[in-house]
């Protein structure tokens, strides 16, 4: 519903490398940490005015969870892959995003990324939000 403002988090764990070679790396990570959030309620809006009105700030500190993979692959030194996933839980949602993207060298300066987001969040109206993303990307 668009009225979280800030989502902050503070974590530590473990990591592990399942495959880590030339072509292939996938690794998992979990942690326990802290997450601050801050929502914002309108209390009054003035009918004149849409900026105008009354607000109320929720905040929430609490003890969050997250599980993380970090997954890549090669094809050739031209076009590669990559998939990273979150599961973030604490009493505020849970949230779990993905982001698959393949990635196109077209020159040593340039790449193309064309990638597909999906994001969960369990107590929003409409928990789940897709995004394609194309992306031209500059390395210096």
């Amino acid at each position: 519903d668009g009225n979280l403002k800030r989502d902050a988090y503070f974590g530590v764990g473990p990591g592990y490398r399942v495959i880590n070679n030339d072509n292939t790396a996938w690794r998992v990570q979990a942690a326990v940490g802290i997450r601050y959030t801050k929502a914002v309620n309108v209390l009054t809006v003035d009918a004149a005015d849409d900026q105008a009105g009354t607000f109320e700030y929720d905040t929430n500190t609490d003890v969050c969870y997250v599980l993380s993979s970090r997954f890549y692959h090669k094809f050739n030194d031209n076009f590669f892959l990559t998939n990273d996933t979150d599961y973030l839980t604490s009493d505020a949602n849970d949230t779990i995003t993905n982001d698959l993207g393949l990635n196109f060298k077209m020159s040593e300066a340039f790449a193309t990324r064309v990638s597909y987001k999906t994001e969960y969040v369990s107590d929003r109206a409409i928990r789940t939000d897709n995004t394609l993303g194309v992306s031209l990307v500059y390395g210096f």
